[in-house]
């Protein structure tokens, strides 16, 4: 093997990513490079092309496999010598052909060794003439001063001859030491740091959960009833039956808007859209840390969020085969009536998304953690405190990937960098929605929309932050009092606290399972 043979390089690289050391960044970090890559906190590193598929590495040098290229050298071994030797780069020191990198160049096992010895022995060398011999491969041994001399010059590292060799007596040391350091016993302040760290993210972990479950109200179970329902649909369908139509409301569209399929499916979608944009509304208002932040904050989040998170919760109701969709109530969309709403380019990255959602298999465990990771995001415009935001959507993400891990501790991490891989698309998603509305709204300015939708998207507002905001979102029945509760889903179940913090006993009871229902308004003032 040549070790400036880039087959032979890139075949040495591992083909899995995971346990690759980091920098130390905290989760998550995304690298600036052409390969996107996520680092957490426990030093795993995941690559990642821009489909957000994890990226193999194999032996390939620009588009040939390295077996190729060795079979086909193997059937030209009349001209393989003298190839090889053309293509050996000379050294830089003599020119004589060289044997590969050595402390820092391209150099022959003569000047390598000359150098070697030159820096363990540390000799002295005179030069008898002018200091400026020429060295060159038939002379190289006359004058060793200046040869010395060029070994450095061309870039040769005395600090990689002092190192010398990674031996494995040496290796088997260093592993023994970074064991000793690693397992050095605990302080007492660190145990007490760490326990009310996850003693933390436990607790937001858990109200994140409960928040789904009162307010979305959208369980595994009730998503399994609606995909039964939908292949019931496909399957009278084929069999000669008319697809249904979506039973919602058309009452305040016009005879001319009627004869418009176009007008009559953006109507039948945005009705669909409303129950669960409410929920996601009521969600975003139980999750932690969101009630602290400014009026201002909070509205700018949910206006930036709430399509994104919508899509995230309908995702596994959503079939990317067929083009179709069918939401709670039985409302089934079959593809004429998404394609009658002419925004195909639209539809294809939403049913690219939920694809790729539904192939990780998500419960309702992950998809609530995702969902709280889109909507509390520090990087939205116009964000007052964009620090707050910003922290607290690190500790979800911390609490996404404990969940993960705790399920399949070794495709965890991988899972969790995939996802965060789609909040780009996601965002772009929910700013090509709102462009559509707003398209809409100038083709057909008297066509009514859904007021929270309007609220939510700036349609009928001059002001895009104040308008009646206040009113139409604030105004919906919440359950963020009933929050945060001790109840523990015994199904999936959470990451588990530690039993004590400092040594005091942490009691964590199971709740009743009745606790369900909107509640009191809630009321929010600026801080």
């Amino acid at each position: 093997m040549h070790p400036w043979s880039e087959c032979d390089m890139t075949s040495t690289m591992p083909t899995s990513l995971e346990g690759v050391p980091s920098q130390g960044m905290s989760p998550p970090f995304y690298s600036p490079v052409s390969t996107p890559v996520v680092v957490f906190e426990d030093s795993t590193q995941v690559f990642f092309n821009f489909d957000g598929i994890p990226q193999e590495r194999g032996g390939m040098v620009a588009g040939v496999d390295c077996d190729e290229s060795v079979e086909s050298s193997a059937d030209n071994s009349e001209n393989s010598t003298s190839l090889e030797d053309a293509m050996r780069i000379p050294c830089k020191v003599c020119g004589d052909k060289s044997t590969g990198f050595h402390y820092g160049v391209m150099a022959c096992e003569g000047c390598k060794g000359f150098f070697r010895r030159s820096i363990q022995k540390k000799i002295e060398y005179k030069c008898h003439l002018d200091g400026n011999c020429l060295i060159e491969r038939i002379n190289r041994n006359r004058c060793q001063h200046c040869r010395f001399k060029k070994c450095l010059v061309v870039g040769m590292s005395k600090e990689s001859v002092r190192i010398g060799r990674y031996s494995k007596k040496i290796k088997q040391h260093n592993q023994a030491e970074i064991r000793r350091l690693t397992m050095r016993p605990e302080t007492a302040e660190e145990r007490e740091a760490r326990e009310r760290r996850e003693i933390e993210l436990y607790s937001i972990s858990q109200t994140v959960l409960q928040a789904y479950n009162l307010a979305i109200q959208f369980p595994k179970e009730k998503v399994d009833r609606l995909i039964e329902k939908r292949k019931e649909i496909m399957a009278a369908a084929q069999a000669g039956e008319d697809y249904p139509d979506p039973n919602v409301s058309l009452d305040d569209l016009t005879d001319e808007q009627r004869s418009k399929p176009k007008m009559v499916a953006w109507k039948q979608f945005l009705e669909a859209q409303m129950p669960g944009a409410k929920k996601v509304v009521e969600f975003s208002k139980c999750l932690p840390g969101f009630g602290s932040m400014r009026q201002e904050d909070q509205i700018i989040l949910l206006k930036t969020g709430f399509f994104q998170a919508w899509i995230i919760l309908i995702s596994r109701v959503l079939s990317a085969k067929d083009h179709t969709m069918i939401l709670e109530g039985d409302l089934f969309f079959k593809k004429e009536v998404i394609d009658n709403m002419e925004v195909p380019d639209f539809w294809n990255r939403v049913f690219e998304v939920a694809d790729v959602l539904n192939k990780m298999e998500l419960g309702d465990l992950e998809i609530a953690h995702l969902m709280a990771v889109t909507i509390i995001t520090g990087d939205r415009s116009g964000l007052l405190d964009k620090d707050e935001a910003s922290k607290m959507q690190e500790k979800l993400i911390e609490c996404l990937r404990r969940e993960m891990m705790r399920q399949n501790s070794q495709t965890g991490s991988r899972l969790v960098a995939k996802m965060l891989m789609l909040l780009p698309t996601l965002v772009s998603i929910s700013m090509m929605n709102s462009e559509n509305l707003l398209d809409l709204q100038k083709e057909c300015p008297n066509l009514s929309f859904p007021s929270l939708l309007a609220e939510l998207n700036d349609l009928n507002s001059n002001d895009p932050l104040r308008s009646s905001m206040e009113s139409s979102i604030y105004s919906i029945n919440d359950i963020s009092a009933k929050l945060p509760l001790s109840r523990i889903v015994e199904d999936g179940g959470l990451f588990r606290p530690p039993k004590a913090v400092a040594q005091v006993p942490t009691r964590v009871s199971i709740a009743s399972q009745s606790d369900e229902g909107i509640l009191n308004p809630l009321n929010i003032s600026p801080r």
